[in-house]
């Protein structure tokens, strides 16, 4: 299976997990490393990326990652003072499931002494409770290496652990240095081995503080740690092999890792621009920006099982599941959430069109059977403890914008007959999702008029809508109808015509009457017609009048008549008074009284993925319009400044950005989810 396998837990450093679609229960390699002689508290011991420490500089990033056979990652530590790799490669994936991890340090620090741990967990997870896992582990020692013994009933497969330091193959089984570690404990616990693995190696009596020996008191367990302890100044390779099958380890073995990456890397780079860069960028800082954002994205996987808690009894919430998605940040939030995902997956469709059908299947696979799909999915315990309890639980009540469109589309339009299988296949699951969307999110107005409104938390925070914070009342006056609601109530109704044509033409009809009705109502009550601009209405029928992102959808969507050139102008006008700044269209107009209040999170900063959809709407539907073309053509360029110099300057892609002259990036980071669409808008891609 291509994906089963992979490093699908984004929150750590380095970690290669198994997607176990037969007990859901992983086996699964993680990466740790510690200073031997500065082990104050368990915390020293690394493995997590939200714990770089505060006094220097710490990086943690993807070189390469292509989704499906390698992946490269970089990690410099400024408070420890190290820079290494870890790299991932399968060997031949479509036809046997080998693979091999690499930690590798070619920047020796020369002159410093001090030692650095570098250790591996080998566990058996257990995430599934209703199926019980005989797999147990076994450790020999076997000529240069260690081999570690993984045995079920059905089949025997081997993990071998090789080193090479300063060039040369080394005896690990002779090397005072290399010690390893066979335990057991209760599996439900095996997804967090750092207090485990503190506490053994503070029972340690070697010459070398905090190692183990290469001594075990059993003969089987479901945890392994193995550890190096190399110097500072010290090249090194260290390297686990699993295998399907006992081999003889070959001293050439890291030689023959070097040409696979070779290989690899210009299979990526001929991918890459065959993919992205059709209009055939030349400027190698913005392309490097955009390969960046790109592999750090598809380094964002996630994979987890398990149930998810819910406000409101729902059998689906009980339900255990698999899922396979992309993260929007590995430092803050790698665990699955809907809208982000319409995003992500506007960038995974295009690069590996089965890796994004899998992660709509696993959504569409949570779906209630009224249509209810939760918006924000931590269902690992692993997950779950990295959430704060208020937000934990979902309802029914709130459900996120139906971004998820956009990838039936980008899928539909290939034309390929096997991926329209699919598209079929996801359609027909939509259906349901289309009509509890449309109930839930509702507003009658009378017959024949339908508009739409956020059934949030309140009218202050509204987690439905993804905009969080964006005012939505005036003077004690709640909304009646919110003018992005109602617009993504149009393009999922007019999308699933459009759809529907193809796959149900029965329904097409339907679909259309729908959107037909929605773009009436729209026209009638959201439209203001003294400042020409569509907005949000307030439950005495006024207009509100905040002004920011929401109000950029009819743009975004295409829904002014290109002909309307006196509406065009009007939102022309509007950017550059309200919401224009050189770093990007701020979310909240700067004579907002909300402007830059509480949170400050969608009430000012600038956020990349709607500015994404602005930039993608002018140019797909008023290519004509020279006011829009060239806010298109300015906004643009901002954008790509303010991110791509933030990364270069800080090393990271970050959540949202500083609309003040600074431009500085905000919020968590790396944050490598829908701020990745400025590799869309860097190679202007729109369809």
């Amino acid at each position: 299976m291509l994906y089963k396998w992979g490093t699908y837990k984004p929150q750590l450093i380095h970690a290669i997990t198994e997607r176990n679609m037969q007990t859901f229960n992983p086996l699964t390699i993680t990466f740790y490393y510690f200073m031997n002689n500065n082990i104050r508290w368990e915390k020293s011991i690394k493995y997590k990326i939200n714990e770089r420490g505060n006094d220097e500089p710490t990086y943690f990033q993807y070189l390469y990652h292509d989704g499906e056979r390698y992946a490269i990652h970089e990690t410099i530590d400024g408070e420890y003072k190290v820079r290494f790799t870890n790299e991932f490669y399968k060997v031949n994936p479509e036809k046997i499931e080998d693979w091999v991890t690499t930690v590798v340090n070619n920047d020796a620090l020369v002159g410093d002494e001090e030692y650095i741990s570098l250790v591996y967990s080998i566990a058996i997870e257990k995430l599934n409770q209703e199926k019980t896992d005989l797999r147990k582990l076994q450790v020999e020692e076997e000529g240069d290496s260690l081999k570690i013994t993984i045995t079920t009933a059905q089949q025997v497969n081997y993990i071998y652990v090789t080193l090479e330091s300063n060039g040369k193959q080394v005896n690990l089984n002779q090397n005072d240095n290399f010690g390893y570690s066979l335990q057991f404990q209760n599996p439900t616990l095996n997804y967090n081995l750092r207090t485990l693995l503190y506490s053994e190696l503070r029972k340690t009596k070697e010459d070398i503080p905090f190692k183990f020996n290469k001594t075990i008191d059993q003969e089987q367990g479901n945890i392994v740690f193995v550890q190096y302890v190399a110097k500072r100044n010290e090249l090194f390779k260290f390297q686990l092999r699993y295998m399907q099958r006992e081999i003889s380890v070959s001293s050439d073995y890291f030689f023959d890792a070097r040409i696979l990456k070779k290989l690899d890397n210009m299979n990526f780079f001929s991918q890459f621009n065959r993919t992205f860069n059709k209009i055939q960028l030349k400027n190698p800082f913005y392309l490097s920006c955009s390969m960046s954002s790109f592999v750090n994205l598809i380094g964002g996987f996630a994979t987890s099982f398990g149930n998810i808690e819910c406000e409101e009894a729902n059998p689906i919430c009980q339900q255990q599941k698999m899922m396979f998605t992309p993260t929007p940040s590995r430092f803050g939030f790698p665990r699955p959430f809907l809208w982000d995902d319409g995003f992500h997956n506007m960038i995974v469709c295009r690069w590996k069109s089965q890796l994004c059908i899998q992660s709509l299947l696993d959504w569409f696979d949570t779906m209630s059977s009224n249509g209810w799909i939760p918006r924000e999915q931590a269902r690992s315990p692993e997950q779950k403890t990295a959430v704060p309890q208020a937000f934990l639980a979902q309802k029914q009540s709130e459900t996120n914008p139906p971004t998820f469109i956009f990838n039936f589309l980008y899928l539909d339009s290939l034309k390929n007959g096997e991926i329209q299988q699919q598209v079929r296949k996801l359609y027909t699951k939509a259906i349901d999702w289309y009509h509890f969307w449309i109930k839930s999110q509702g507003v009658n107005e009378g017959d024949n008029f339908l508009l739409f409104k956020w059934w949030g938390m309140n009218d202050n925070i509204n987690f439905g809508s993804g905009m969080d914070d964006w005012p939505r009342s005036h003077n004690g006056l709640k909304s009646k109808f919110n003018i992005d609601a109602s617009m993504w109530g149009w393009f999922f109704a007019d999308s699933m015509q459009k759809l529907a044509t193809i796959y149900d033409p029965q329904k097409s009809n339907q679909f259309h009457q729908t959107a037909e009705m929605i773009k009436k109502s729209i026209n009638k009550y959201h439209f203001d017609p003294d400042d020409k601009i569509f907005k949000d209405v307030l439950i005495d029928g006024s207009f509100s009048p905040h002004l920011g992102y929401p109000n950029l959808f009819p743009i975004a969507f295409g829904f002014i008549d290109p002909t309307k050139t006196d509406i065009l102008d009007s939102y022309v006008n509007m950017i550059k008074k309200e919401l224009w700044t050189n770093h990007g269209l701020r979310s909240l107009s700067i004579n907002d009284n909300h402007f830059g209040k509480g949170d400050n999170y969608w009430t000012g900063p600038v956020w990349i993925p709607i500015n994404y959809l602005i930039l993608r709407g002018i140019q797909k539907y008023y290519p004509t319009h020279k006011g829009l073309m060239d806010i298109y053509k300015e906004l643009r360029e901002n954008l790509m400044n303010t991110v791509c110099i933030n990364w270069r300057d800080r090393g990271y892609f970050f959540e949202h950005y500083n609309q003040r002259q600074d431009g500085l990036g905000r919020g968590y980071h790396p944050f490598n989810g829908w701020t990745s669409t400025i590799t869309l808008i860097i190679h202007e891609i729109y369809d």
